[in-house]
C-alpha cells in the first residue's frame, strides 16, 4: 500500500509539471540565444546516445558551432573531481591537450576543478570542445566559468537535455552523467572520491563498455582514492602521463589485437589471457583474469618455498629480505 501511494504522489507531481511545459515557448528561449533542439530523426544526432537504450533522452538543446554528430566520430570524455588538487588539474589539461592534437571532441562537464582545466587545455590547442550541462543551455553553472562557458560556445558547443532557463538541481548534475559517458568513445578520470558524481560517470561508462582510463595519484590524497581503487580492481587502464592514453585506442579498434569492435563494442578475443587489460573487455572478465594471474604467482611462490628456494630482492639475491633473529650481545 505505501508503494501505490509513493507512485500516487509521484504520478501527481509528474502531471502537474506536464501542465507547466510549453514547447513553444521553450523554442522561442532557445531561438534568442541561437540555440537548436535534436531529436533522433535530426541529421546531428550522435549515434554515441542510442547506446544509452531506454535511458537515451528524447531530445538535446544544442549551443556553439560543433556537429554533434561529426564531433562523436572522434571524442573523450574526461572528468574529475570538483576539489581537484593542482596535480590533478594539471594532469587533465595536459590529457585533453593530447587527445585534442590528435584530433578527438574533448567532453567534459563545466564543473569546477577537472572539468574547467579539461576544456581550458582542449581550448588552448584550438580543439573542439563540448560541456554537457545540467542547466539548461543559456544557464552558465557555475557563474563564475562565465568566460569559460562563453569559450566554449565560440569554439565548441554546450549541450543539455533541460530547456532553456532551467537552474541547476542535485538531480539534473547526476543525470547529465549518463549523456557525458556516453558521447565519449573513451572516457578518462583525472581524480575521483569513491562516492561522488565522478563515480556516476566512470559507472555509466563502465555499463557502455567504454574503454576507460584512470590517473593514479598518491595513497594519501582522499581526492585520488576513486581512481587508486578502479586501477587496483582492474576496472580502468593505469594514465600515467598524457602519452599513456593511446591504450585506450581510438574507441572503434582494439588495443590488444587491433581488430575491428563488434557491434556489441567488446574485445573481439575476450578469452585470451594476454588481453585481461583490453579496455573493451566485461569488467568481470578482467576482473577474474586478473585474479587468475594473481592466483598462478601465489602457486609459483609456493612451489618455490616447498621446494627451499628463497624468493629473490630487486638485486637478484636469494632471502636477502629474510627475517633474522638478533644476534644476542655478550
Amino acid at each position: 500500500m505505501a508503494d501505490a501511494r509513493e507512485n500516487a504522489q509521484r504520478v501527481a507531481r509528474w502531471r502537474a509539471a506536464v501542465q507547466d511545459v510549453d514547447p513553444f515557448a521553450d523554442l522561442s528561449a532557445a531561438e534568442k540565444v541561437s540555440a537548436r533542439f535534436l531529436t533522433p530523426d535530426s541529421r546531428e544526432w550522435p549515434p554515441l546516445l542510442t547506446d544509452l537504450g531506454w535511458h537515451q533522452p528524447l531530445g538535446v538543446w544544442v549551443r556553439g558551432p560543433a556537429d554533434l554528430r561529426e564531433c562523436g566520430t572522434r571524442s573523450a570524455t574526461i572528468v574529475g573531481s570538483r576539489a581537484a588538487t593542482a596535480y590533478g588539474r594539471h594532469m587533465a589539461g595536459e590529457i585533453a591537450q593530447e587527445l585534442g592534437r590528435r584530433g578527438h571532441t574533448i567532453i567534459s562537464g563545466l564543473a569546477r576543478g577537472i572539468d574547467r582545466a579539461v576544456h581550458e587545455g582542449a581550448l588552448a590547442v584550438e580543439a573542439t570542445t563540448v560541456a554537457v550541462l545540467g542547466t539548461g543551455v543559456d544557464v552558465c553553472f557555475p557563474a563564475e566559468h562565465r568566460d569559460l562557458f562563453d569559450a566554449i560556445i565560440t569554439q565548441g558547443a554546450v549541450v543539455s537535455e533541460y530547456p532553456p532557463d532551467t537552474r541547476e538541481s542535485a538531480g539534473r548534475l547526476l543525470a547529465r552523467n549518463r549523456l557525458a559517458a556516453a558521447l565519449g568513445q573513451i572516457v578518462v578520470v583525472a581524480e575521483m572520491r569513491p562516492r561522488s558524481g565522478t563515480m556516476s560517470t566512470f559507472r555509466h561508462a563502465e555499463r557502455l563498455g567504454r574503454p576507460i582510463g584512470a590517473v593514479p595519484g598518491p595513497a594519501t590524497s582522499q581526492e585520488a582514492e576513486g581512481c587508486n581503487q578502479i586501477l587496483h580492481e582492474g576496472r580502468a587502464i593505469l594514465v600515467g602521463q598524457p602519452a599513456h592514453v593511446t591504450a585506450l585506442g581510438d574507441g572503434t579498434r582494439c588495443v590488444c589485437s587491433d581488430t575491428v569492435y563488434s557491434a556489441a563494442g567488446r574485445c573481439p578475443q575476450p578469452d585470451r589471457m594476454d588481453h585481461h587489460m583490453c579496455p573493451r573487455r566485461s569488467t568481470v572478465a578482467r576482473r577474474n583474469a586478473v585474479n587468475q594471474s594473481t592466483r598462478v604467482a601465489s602457486r609459483q611462490m609456493d612451489a618455490r618455498t616447498a621446494t627451499g628456494q628463497q624468493p629473490e630482492d630487486a638485486s637478484g639475491r636469494r632471502g636477502a629480505y629474510r627475517w633474522a633473529a638478533p644476534v644476542p650481545t655478550p
